[in-house]
């Protein structure tokens, strides 16, 4: 049973091909290297390249042309794929509504602060939502935000959700992976 092996409260959805992936890999190795964490560590995920473009359009950009990209971007053909160019643009310009501090784990949310709001018919405080991010952008001695969304991956992405999920899908297994 793939949920009693947890020990707490996960969402992740990847862990169960996760533990089939190790259940079908300790037939045949005792150890195992997993590619976890590289892009994260290597800033190779699209939210880096989201980052760099967001500063730009911070600088650049007056923030009446950011609010109409938005509105134009609800004319947007909707699509059922996967990361699709409607997806993709309106889940960036959604990252205009918060600070810098938040933007990287706004974009891998589910759901904006103000999205939230609507559901719940009241205000929701972005800061106590992402208080853990906003802790680490503040705590950050780079001045490069870019860096300061790699804390975030490090610091509370990658070992509360992707290791997380390794390491109990292996454990599940007795298999030894090696992020």
């Amino acid at each position: 049973n793939f949920l009693k092996d947890l020990d707490e409260p996960f969402v992740d959805a990847s862990y169960l091909p996760t533990s089939l992936l190790c259940e079908e890999t300790k037939k045949s190795v005792k150890v195992a290297l997993s590619g976890d964490g590289g892009d994260e560590l290597f800033y190779g995920y699209d939210p880096f390249d989201a980052c760099i473009i967001s500063n730009y359009i911070d600088d650049f950009i007056p923030k009446p042309i950011i609010n109409l990209s938005k509105n134009l971007s609800k004319k947007l053909q909707l699509s059922d794929k996967n990361m699709s160019l409607d997806f993709v643009i309106k889940r960036f310009l959604q990252g205009f509504d918060v600070s810098k501090a938040v933007r990287l784990p706004c974009w891998m949310a589910p759901f904006t602060p103000n999205q939230i709001s609507d559901l719940f018919g009241k205000k929701i405080c972005e800061k106590e939502i992402y208080s853990e991010a906003y802790q680490i952008w503040n705590e950050s001695t780079s001045e490069n935000p870019i860096d300061k969304m790699g804390e975030y991956f490090t610091r509370l992405y990658l070992s509360d959700n992707i290791l997380y999920k390794t390491d109990r899908a292996s454990m599940r297994t007795s298999s030894e992976i090696r992020s």
